[in-house]
C-alpha cells in the first residue's frame, strides 16, 4: 500500500472510531526518507539500501514534527520571531497552515501577530498575501520572507534504545496511538507501569498502585526531575539581557532591583526612592545596555543583613504598549505594582491568526497569557565575587523563602527556610534512605563557589526540591535537596514581605560582587484531564466550589497582590495545601506494561489525560527514544540556510 501524507493519515486519525485528537494533538509522519521507491537494479546499490534498511529497523529512523503539543521541546509547524533586538529568537505555532490543518490552504487561518515571552511586546509579521505592517514613520514595510512558517523539526528516534531497557521518567517517546495504531505519536513518558498518578497544581504525583497510601504526604509522593532534565527543560519567563529600551525609556524599571528597608507600613515596590538610597547596590540600567548590578567592597551593608535584588515580573498589556508606541509615560498604578504572578503562558499557542472577526472585536491581549499561578521557578545568575563575604540565594512559595547562603571564602553552603506564612511548615528529607524518614530543618553542604572569580549560578524551587548549580553542574545537597511542605498553599503578599510579587532574589554581604546577567525560567505546569479546554485554549477552571468564568477578572486577580491574601483568592487554591488530600481515588492507574505520556505543552496536548482510547500506551506499542533535532527549518533569507541554533538533543 503507499504512503499517505501527514494529511491523509490526520483525516485517518479523526475518523477513527477511539480517537479524541483536537488541537495540538501530535501525529508523527516518517520524512522523504521512508518514501524513496528503490528501483535500482544494480547489485552494489541493492546491498547498500538493504544495509541502510537493516540500520533504519533497527537503530534510527527520521520523522517530522507537524504540530505543537511538544512545544517549546519541539516545534511542529511555526513561524520563528526575532526579539526587538534580534539576538532572541522565540516560536509561535502555526499548525493551521501545514498539511495537518483542519483548514489547509485557507488565509483566513495564517499568523498574523505574535507576542515576545519576555518583553510582551506584540509584533506583526509581514507576510505575503496578508496586510503588511508600517513602520514608525506610517511607512508600508516590505514581506519579510523570514516571517513565513517553516514546517516542524526533523528528529532522529532511536529504536533500539527500548529493546533491552523500558523507558525512563520524563525521557521523550515516540510510540503508536492507541485509538490509531497506524499514527505516531510523541510525548514525554511521565507514569511508569504499576503506578497510580495524579495531576495537582501542575505537578504529578505517582505511588506504587500496589499499597498506595491515600494519607501520604504530597512531598513524599511527588515526581521529581533531575537536575540535568529540569536544566534543559526551564522554560524562560525573563531574562536581563533581552528588554525593551522603548519600555524602558517610558519608565518601566529593570526587572531585577535592590531591595532595602522599607518605611512602616509602606507599600509599593522596593525600587521608590524611599528604598534605593539605603541599598548599596550600584544599577547601570541606561539606553540599550542590559541592565548591571554591582556591591564594592566601600558600599558595605550593615552586619548580618544582605543588600538583595529581587525579581518583579510585569507583565505589559496591550494598552501598555500603545501608551510607549504614543511617546507617552507608562500609568503609576502599572509601574508601582508590587509585581504579577508568574502564570502558565506559552507563547508557542499566543499567536492572532488573520481573521478581521477575530482582530480589535475580541481582546486578544487577555486571551492567552495563562490561567495558573507558577510558583516552580529557577533563576539563573552570572556573578564575579571577592575572595570573600557570602552570597545568598531566595525562591519563594507561597510565603516560604527557600534560602541559600554560601561563604565565599570556604564554599561551605547552608539550606534553610523563612517562613512568612503563617499556617505553614516544611520539613527536609535530609536522608530519604533512612528507615526513619529522618528530617533536618538546616542542610549544610560544600559548593565549588570557592575564593574569587566569575560563575555561573542556577538556582531552583521545583517539585518539592530544592537545585543548585555552580558553572552548570550540579551541586550535591543532603536528601537531593527534597522537602515536605504542610499548611495552605496559596501566593503570600504583605507589605514587608513582598513574598510571592517577588519570588524569586539574589543577596550578597560582606564583599565584593557584579552581577552581569540574571533571569528566570519556569518548570512545565501539567494540566488536569477537568482543568483545560483544548478548543478555548483555557485553563480556567473551578476550584473549592468558585467558578471562574471572567478571564480578565481571573488576571486582575493575579496582578493585584493586595487581594492575594483574602478568602475569595485563597479559596481558589484549596486544593493545593496539605489540607485537601490528594485525589487517589481518582487517580489514572497503570498495570504492568502501560506507559502514560503527557505532552510539555500541556493546554494544547491532546494525550493520555484525554484519551477515549485506553489512557496509556502498551509497551508494545513504543517505537523509540527522541534522540536529537537534526534539521530545525533553514531560512528563507538567505535561502537554505541552516538553523544552526537549534540542532540539538532532544532532553
Amino acid at each position: 500500500m503507499a504512503k499517505r501524507s501527514a494529511f491523509e493519515m490526520a483525516e485517518a486519525t479523526r475518523l477513527d472510531p477511539y480517537d479524541n485528537t483536537e488541537a495540538g494533538s501530535l501525529a508523527l509522519e516518517p520524512t522523504f526518507f521512508d518514501l524513496i521507491s528503490v528501483r535500482e537494479t544494480v547489485e552494489s546499490i541493492a546491498m547498500a539500501i538493504v544495509l541502510a534498511m537493516i540500520f533504519k529497523v533497527l537503530q534510527a529512523e527520521a520523522y517530522i514534527i507537524p504540530t505543537g503539543s511538544m512545544a517549546p521541546t519541539l516545534m511542529g509547524q511555526h513561524v520563528e520571531v526575532a526579539s526587538e533586538g534580534g539576538d532572541y529568537f522565540f516560536q509561535v505555532g502555526a499548525t493551521n497552515e501545514g498539511p495537518s490543518s483542519r483548514h489547509p490552504g485557507d488565509s483566513n487561518y495564517w499568523v498574523h501577530k505574535v507576542r515576545c515571552p519576555l518583553t510582551f511586546e506584540i509584533r506583526e509579521l509581514a507576510r505575503q498575501g496578508l496586510p503588511l505592517p508600517k513602520d514608525a514613520e506610517g511607512r508600508q514595510v516590505d514581506a519579510r520572507p523570514n516571517d513565513e512558517s517553516f514546517a516542524g523539526d526533523r528528529i532522529v528516534v532511536s529504536k533500539l534504545e527500548y529493546l533491552w531497557r523500558d523507558p525512563d521518567r520524563w525521557d521523550v517517546i515516540v510510540f503508536k496511538y492507541p485509538g490509531a495504531a497506524k499514527v505516531n505519536y510523541i510525548k514525554r513518558l511521565v507514569g511508569l507501569p504499576g503506578e497510580s498518578l495524579v495531576i495537582n497544581n501542575g505537578d504529578v504525583f505517582v505511588q506504587p498502585t500496589e499499597g498506595l497510601d491515600p494519607a501520604l504526604a504530597r512531598g513524599q509522593t511527588i515526581a521529581r526531575k533531575s537536575p540535568e532534565k529540569l536544566a534543559k527543560i526551564a522554560i524562560p519567563v525573563q531574562d536581563s539581557r533581552h528588554f525593551s529600551p522603548a519600555m524602558r525609556a517610558a519608565g518601566l524599571p529593570p526587572a531585577w532591583l535592590p531591595d532595602g528597608p522599607r518605611e512602616e507600613n509602606a507599600s509599593g515596590p522596593a525600587w521608590v526612592e524611599r528604598c534605593l538610597p539605603s541599598s548599596q547596590w550600584q544599577v547601570r540600567a541606561e539606553g540599550p545596555a542590559p541592565a548591571t548590578y554591582q556591591l564594592t567592597g566601600a558600599a558595605t551593608a550593615t552586619a548580618g543583613r544582605y543588600d538583595w535584588l529581587r525579581f518583579r515580573h510585569l507583565v505589559p498589556r496591550q494598552a501598555h504598549w500603545r501608551l510607549v508606541r504614543a511617546g507617552q509615560a507608562l500609568p503609576d498604578n502599572f509601574v508601582n505594582s508590587p509585581g504579577h504572578l508568574v502564570t502558565d503562558y506559552y507563547c508557542y499557542n499566543d499567536a492572532m491568526i488573520a481573521d478581521p472577526r477575530l482582530d480589535g472585536a475580541t481582546d486578544w491581549d487577555e486571551s492567552r497569557f495563562g490561567g495558573n499561578w507558577v510558583g516552580d521557578l529557577v533563576m539563573e545568575a552570572e556573578v564575579e565575587v571577592g575572595s570573600s563575604g557570602t552570597l545568598a540565594l531566595d525562591a519563594v512559595e507561597g510565603g516560604v523563602h527557600y534560602l541559600c547562603e554560601i561563604d565565599v571564602a570556604t564554599g561551605r553552603g547552608k539550606l534553610s527556610t523563612v517562613i512568612s506564612q503563617p499556617e505553614a511548615a516544611v520539613a527536609f528529607l535530609s536522608d530519604p534512605n533512612r528507615a526513619d524518614g529522618g528530617r533536618s530543618a538546616v542542610l549544610e553542604f560544600d559548593t565549588p563557589l570557592r575564593g574569587a572569580g566569575a560563575y555561573q549560578l542556577r538556582y531552583a524551587n521545583c517539585d518539592d526540591r530544592i537545585y543548585l548549580w555552580v558553572n552548570d553542574v550540579p551541586v550535591t545537597l543532603p536528601g537531593d535537596g527534597c522537602y515536605v511542605r504542610t499548611g495552605p498553599l496559596h501566593p503570600y503578599y504583605h507589605p514587608q514581605d513582598f513574598g510571592d510579587a517577588r519570588p524569586l532574589g539574589l543577596g550578597f554581604q560582606g564583599g565584593e560582587i557584579t552581577v552581569q546577567r540574571l533571569g528566570v525560567a519556569r518548570d512545565f505546569y501539567y494540566l488536569n484531564e477537568t482543568d483545560f479546554s483544548v478548543r478555548s485554549r483555557s485553563s480556567l477552571r473551578t476550584r473549592y466550589g468558585v467558578a471562574i468564568d471572567d478571564r480578565l477578572g481571573l488576571f486582575q486577580f493575579f496582578e493585584a497582590a493586595e487581594r492575594w491574601m483574602t478568602p475569595e483568592f485563597q479559596s481558589l487554591f484549596y486544593w493545593f495545601g496539605s489540607e485537601a488530600p490528594l485525589s487517589w481515588d481518582q487517580a489514572f492507574r497503570l498495570s504492568e506494561g502501560q506507559f502514560f505520556p503527557m505532552g510539555d505543552n500541556s493546554p494544547q496536548s491532546e494525550d493520555a489525560r484525554k484519551w477515549r482510547a485506553p489512557k496509556y500506551v502498551e509497551r508494545r506499542f513504543l517505537i523509540g527514544k527522541a534522540l536529537l533535532v537534526y534539521w530545525p527549518h533553514s531560512w528563507n533569507e538567505p535561502p537554505l540556510w541552516p538553523n544552526f541554533n537549534r540542532m540539538r538533543a532532544i532532553h
